[in-house]
């Protein structure tokens, strides 16, 4: 490929996907007197006897040739998005990435200058004076406000509904349903077209019909093969596949770990990030860091666009309160980004949610609970690490999951395991089970220690009445029989316990003492 030197920058020239003749160039074009246009420029002259010279780009040539490489505007809500659209391939595109593209066409159109006749005279303009020009005013040209005149594109997006999903590879468009898996080019998209970030980076091929592969055996792994739990990991699968949301439904995939896990030493190495690896494989999707996330930060999701599918938060903090995901599974995502429009994207529209952390998050309340769909993941691999150094899934499955390793029979049975996740998904919904763990580890990370390891130990029971003086001595005597450790902290923490039961715990005075009792919050209800 030939080099051009723009901007003092070495470029290459991308081959042109246009014709020369789709700008006004085969003909000047008098736009007033003494003022002609041709082509990306605009020339004049003081008088009828001097000479043509160059004077400023023309401006409406500009906008045809943007229009013709695939670029314009698209609205979201009050709000636009500069696009761009070949073969009903969507992407949004930032200013620099349209001055780029321009930038590596520029010489192509006027490589060793330009020279036409025009009246009885021809006029000769050297590529030096077109690129200085062009170098002086492009600022005119790509900036927002100029922008703004590009048509507006309102293609709609192929979106899933609520019974098909609809998958792009690279060589065509995979529909599912909850019976069938078909395939199709895109050409048939007709009056629909896909954001090129959501398109799979392989070539769909349904010729590999076994679906045992690695990322199979993983899942029954970490399910310690419980075929009700194996079966809600799938259906979870198919839920975070499917690019459909119902805002009164909308649910977190919760990724935890099945042992208890002590904040202050987590272990990890389960293997929730091959789980959501496995998703980013299907589905477009970001990865946000939860220890540095900061949900008060305005630009905290600037990361995510339209195109997006999956948002995972990934290690969450245990400070991080589950309100601030409810209310984005309820209302919409609202998207502040530097330096541009802010976005919003409704909740039918809204991606998925996926978070795996060793904190377990709030679920008091049923809103809370009815928006959590949980996940534990057993310690089938992260009981083979005890120096640290192990990886386990490599040794046990002799190959790094989503890479090169993988031939192309195992990308195609991880393809057609995947999509039979989501009809699944697409047939029975999200199906949960029974947890193991959950509860007895929010217990353990909203107390101290001492307190879990005595409480665990009685034998408390509703509807029987204790004295307070007693429990507390007890408690006292057996870790802090030196320390100043009071009353109250022990009762507030034994209010975390009855919630850790499902019980309701009230103080009575009974001949001047406190006595306490449990009683059953499912019974009141």
């Amino acid at each position: 490929m030939d080099l051009v030197n723009i901007n003092g920058k070495e470029t290459v020239v991308v081959p042109p996907d246009l014709d020369f003749n789709c700008l006004p160039d085969s003909n000047p074009v008098p736009i007033a007197e003494n003022k002609i246009a041709f082509g990306l420029f605009i020339f004049s002259k003081k008088n009828k006897k001097s000479n043509w010279r160059i004077s400023s780009l023309y401006r409406k040539a500009f906008l045809l040739l943007l229009e013709n490489l695939g670029y314009f505007k698209r609205y979201i809500e009050n709000n636009y998005l500069l696009v761009q659209c070949t073969n009903n391939v969507l992407q949004e595109v930032e200013i620099s990435i349209i001055k780029d593209r321009v930038n590596s066409l520029f010489s192509h159109f006027y490589k060793g200058g330009i020279s036409f006749p025009y009246n009885d005279e021809t006029i000769t303009v050297s590529v030096e004076d077109l690129e200085e020009t062009y170098l002086k005013q492009s600022h005119l040209i790509f900036n927002n406000t100029f922008l703004e005149n590009l048509s507006n594109f309102y293609k709609p997006i192929l979106r899933d509904v609520k019974l098909i999903a609809y998958l792009p590879f690279k060589n065509g468009l995979v529909t599912v349903t909850r019976g069938k898996i078909t395939f199709s080019d895109y050409s048939q998209l007709e009056n629909k077209c896909v954001w090129k970030e959501q398109i799979i980076d392989r070539n769909f091929d349904d010729t590999e019909r076994d679906e045992n592969c690695h990322f199979y055996r993983f899942l029954c792994n970490v399910c310690n093969s419980e075929e009700d739990r194996l079966y809600a990991f799938i259906t979870a699968i198919g839920y975070l596949l499917h690019n459909y949301s119902d805002p009164s439904k909308g649910q977190a995939i919760i990724c935890y770990d099945e042992d208890i896990t002590d904040l202050d030493a987590p272990q990890g190495g389960t293997g929730k990030g091959v789980f959501a690896q496995a998703i980013k494989q299907i589905r477009n999707t970001i990865k946000i860091d939860g220890k540095k996330f900061d949900e008060k930060n305005r630009f905290c999701f600037q990361r995510i666009t339209q195109s997006t599918q999956v948002v995972w938060f990934d290690d969450v903090k245990a400070t991080l309160g589950f309100d601030r995901f409810n209310s984005i599974l309820t209302d919409g995502w609202d998207i502040e980004k530097k330096y541009a429009q802010e976005v919003y994207i409704k909740p039918e529209e809204s991606p998925k949610v996926l978070i795996s952390s060793n904190a377990i998050l709030d679920t008091e309340g049923s809103t809370r609970k009815r928006r959590q769909f949980i996940l534990e993941f057993s310690n089938h691999y992260s009981s083979q690490i005890k120096s640290g150094t192990e990886e386990p899934i490599i040794k046990e499955h002799n190959c790094v999951f989503f890479s090169d390793q993988w031939d192309k029979n195992e990308w195609k049975r991880f393809d057609r395991f995947m999509l039979k996740c989501l009809q699944y998904y697409l047939k029975d919904g999200l199906v949960p089970y029974e947890h193991k763990s959950i509860a007895t580890n929010q217990l353990k990370q909203k107390v101290i220690s001492e307190f879990f390891d005595w409480v665990m130990q009685q034998e408390f029971e509703i509807d029987k009445i204790y004295e307070t003086k007693i429990a507390f001595r007890n408690f006292k005597e057996t870790y802090f029989p030196d320390e100043d450790y009071s009353q109250r902290k022990f009762s507030n923490q034994m209010k975390h316990f009855a919630r850790f039961k499902d019980w309701e715990v009230s103080y009575q005075s009974i001949n001047k003492e406190s006595h306490f009792i449990f009683s059953d919050r499912k019974l009141e209800n």
